[in-house]
């Protein structure tokens, strides 16, 4: 049996990990999870524009084409993000 410090030392370490694992899970998880779909949705949102300035007939007027553009980057994102395991 466990001497009265190493039992209070066991449910120490135990808690401090629980804590650690928790922090991961519901912070550190998901913001790297938004820092790389942030990354993945821009670098589409950047080819496509690319791919629509190579090709003037795709262009729309200019506040059609920014809500086009931001409606673009959060379809990618969100689908990003649910591929990590995180509802938004």
């Amino acid at each position: 049996m466990l001497t009265r410090v190493r039992r209070r030392d066991f449910i120490t370490a135990v808690v401090i990990l629980c804590g650690a694992g928790w922090f991961y899970w519901a912070e550190f998880r998901p913001a790297q999870a938004r820092k790389h779909c942030h990354l993945e949705a821009e670098e589409f949102m950047c080819s496509a524009v690319e791919a629509r300035q190579k090709h003037p007939e795709f262009l729309l007027g200019d506040a059609d084409q920014r809500k086009e553009d931001y409606d673009l980057y959060e379809r990618v994102y969100k689908e990003c993000m649910r591929r990590h395991g995180i509802k938004e």
